[in-house]
């Protein structure tokens, strides 16, 4: 069987979707509730665990209420597990390092910039440190 692109895309597409799931953020995340309730507006206000960042007339009878939850009162997500997404970020990291150190060490070659998962290097005509293409094996 040979390679097929759209099927690397894909199960590529699927498995960052995947790593975004496990390293979900808890903390920050701004939260919205629509009322058109005082009692349910005072819960809010009275709520310990929030803070209030916006309330918004929507209507002369509906408020937006905007929060976010305070770092105390954080609850994790069920779905998150940050060992995993630590692990897939490291071995990522000593990947594109191998690949930095080959061109930092090849005659002639400069690196330029990095990101999380590219780099950008400078070398002589005929003194390519690694191949081209979207992949590097080290």
């Amino acid at each position: 069987m040979g390679p097929n692109k759209g099927k690397r895309t894909q199960a590529k597409l699927m498995l960052n979707n995947l790593w975004g799931r496990f390293s979900l953020r808890n903390f920050g995340l701004s939260q919205c509730a629509i009322t058109d309730n005082p009692a349910e507006l005072h819960k809010y206000y009275n709520d310990k665990s929030i803070e209030i960042t916006g309330l918004d007339e929507l209507t002369p009878d509906i408020l937006l209420i905007s929060y976010i939850k305070k770092k105390d009162w954080i609850e994790e997500h069920n779905c998150s597990n940050v060992v995993i997404s630590l692990w897939t970020t490291s071995a990522a990291r000593i990947h594109l390092l191998r690949a930095m150190q080959k061109v930092v060490r090849s005659p002639g070659c400069s690196l330029l910039y990095t990101d999380t998962d590219s780099l950008i290097f400078a070398h002589p005509i005929n003194n390519c440190p690694l191949p081209l293409g979207l992949t590097w094996e080290s």
